[in-house]
């Protein structure tokens, strides 16, 4: 989860909005959710998936996009948080949309 943090950090500090930073972050947050899946840790895809899907999306990856918040709705099931579920769900609506207004 050290990669989710430094993310954090570079997100707090507005370093998306250079292409360096917007790749820096994206690259964290990949790391981060690529070790929350191999080592099956729900709390960490549900914790960084849904920020790693809108890295995602922002780069018109939609497909991979939907693909994490699928997988995060399921780490939130076996959590328990429905919270959580319904953000993914708000999240993939909203890539729906951007995907459909891109076609």
């Amino acid at each position: 989860m050290t990669h989710f943090k430094i993310a954090s950090l570079r997100l707090a500090r507005n370093e998306q909005q250079s292409e360096g930073g917007f790749l820096a972050i994206f690259e964290s947050l990949r790391q981060a959710y690529d070790i929350a899946v191999e080592m099956r840790i729900p709390d960490g895809i549900s914790a960084v998936g849904p920020l790693y899907a809108q890295f995602l999306a922002r780069g018109q990856a939609f497909t991979p996009a939907l693909q994490v918040l699928a997988r995060v709705d399921e780490a939130c099931g076996v959590l328990a948080d429905e919270a959580g579920r319904q953000r993914a769900a708000d999240l993939r609506q909203q890539i729906e949309a951007t995907q459909g207004g891109q076609a």
